[in-house]
């Protein structure tokens, strides 16, 4: 799944979205415990959107290489985990 970074940074009047995204993140969690006895692993990659502390939102790149990574073999033992590429804003 990928989501956006308000699932932990949160903002002001974007309570709803919080919520949402929030969600998002226990769902994977939930199902990460789920499918881990099948070996099938459940994440997330959240993105930030806007300005972030580098100056800039992460690239689609960046998000992609990231999700790229979590469903390649070298993330085979990662599961129920949610990935922040930020760019610093959940730091």
């Amino acid at each position: 799944a990928v989501a956006t970074q308000l699932a932990r940074a949160g903002g002001t009047g974007l309570h709803g979205a919080c919520a949402s995204q929030a969600a998002v993140v226990g769902m994977i969690r939930a199902l990460g415990l789920e499918f881990a006895p099948k070996e099938v692993t459940v994440n997330a990659v959240l993105a930030a959107t806007g300005e972030t502390p580098i100056g800039r939102a992460p690239r689609a790149e960046e998000v992609a290489a990231a999700v790229v990574f979590l469903i390649g073999p070298d993330a085979g033992a990662i599961t129920g985990q949610a990935l922040n590429v930020c760019g610093g804003a959940t730091a």
